[in-house]
Parts: structure tokens; sequence; C-alpha cells
């Protein structure tokens, strides 16, 4: 069997000077469309959820390791002493932006005793936070109310209701407060 050169059909022979740019401008067509397709199969792979952690320390040596796993809907955050002892943990249920829903808190030995339910607002911000025992018997409510500083800074106040709807007044240090020396 003899080799023979494969020629194109006459309907794809050009005249040579509209073959460079005409077929040139059909192959960077073809490249996009190539790297779109290729980005789409390979981002296809990575579209699944990645569990991150975030691990805090503070500054008395204490610190936190934040579990997020988003294909769960949910994140644990486990707190420890300057010792490295677990201290407290807390797991919490998230919605599909990954804002908190409700949180269980469990202490050192894994007890429950405490368990919060949240709403957020449009930027994803806690806004209020109703606090049930580990019976589920309401302890009281949280609202937390955003404002915008001069500076442009975020504040946050909170309002802490106990379980009649009264609110808890909370000490507030005024500017004219002075230290003892």
């Amino acid at each position: 069997m003899k080799a023979s050169r494969i020629h194109p059909p006459p309907s794809e022979v050009r005249h040579p000077r509209t073959f460079a740019g005409v077929q040139c401008f059909r192959s960077m067509l073809h490249i996009p469309l190539r790297f779109a397709l290729f980005l789409a199969l390979s981002t296809a792979a990575l579209a699944e959820p990645m569990i991150r952690v975030i691990n805090r320390e503070f500054p008395d040596g204490s610190g936190s390791s934040r579990h997020l796993d988003p294909s769960k809907r949910e994140s644990t955050e486990t707190f420890y002493d300057s010792s490295r002892r677990i201290t407290h943990k807390i797991v919490y249920k998230l919605d599909d932006r990954l804002a908190p829903v409700s949180a269980i808190m469990y202490n050192a030995k894994g007890i429950i005793y405490q368990k919060s339910a949240y709403k957020t607002d449009g930027e994803d911000r806690v806004i209020q936070e109703v606090i049930y025992g580990p019976r589920d018997n309401l302890i009281g409510t949280k609202n937390y109310i955003y404002t915008i500083r001069t500076n442009g800074s975020i504040g946050v106040s909170v309002d802490t209701y106990d379980a009649n709807g009264n609110l808890i007044q909370t000490p507030r240090l005024s500017s004219s407060a002075k230290k003892k020396r």
C-alpha cells in the first residue's frame, strides 16, 4: 500500500491571499472556544465546595480552629485555652449563602449548654440571635444594630433582652469616666 498525501477537498482550497487571514481568524475563534471548554471542564471538578480551616490565636494565648464544610452546610469552631485544651465547641448550620442559621454550643465534655437561632440581613450579617438553653427553653434575644461611623468603619451595638422581652441594661463607659490610679 502506497502512502498517499491527503489533500483538502476543493471546497476548502483557498486563495493564498485569503488563506492566511481567514484561516488565522478561524483558528483564533477556535482557541477561545477550546479554552472556554477547557475551563468549563476543569472548573467543574473545582465547583465542588472545599473544606476551609481558619485558625486564630488570641492575645491571651488561647485560640480557635474553624472548619467550614460548604457541601454539608456546616461549620465547626473549636476553642482552646492557652494550654491547647478544648474549652468549648460551636457547631453552626449554614444556609445556601453560608450564613449562619443556627448554632449548638458544647462544653469541653461535649455536653450541650446553649442553642441559638440566627436571622440575617441582605448582607449576611446577623441581626438577631435567639438564645435557648440545652432543653430548648428560651433564655433571651440579642439584636445587633449596625451603623456606619464617620471614618467609614462599621460599628455594631447589641441590645440584649431576657426571656420575658425586657431589655437588659448593660453598663456603658462614658467618655468622661476617669480611671482610678
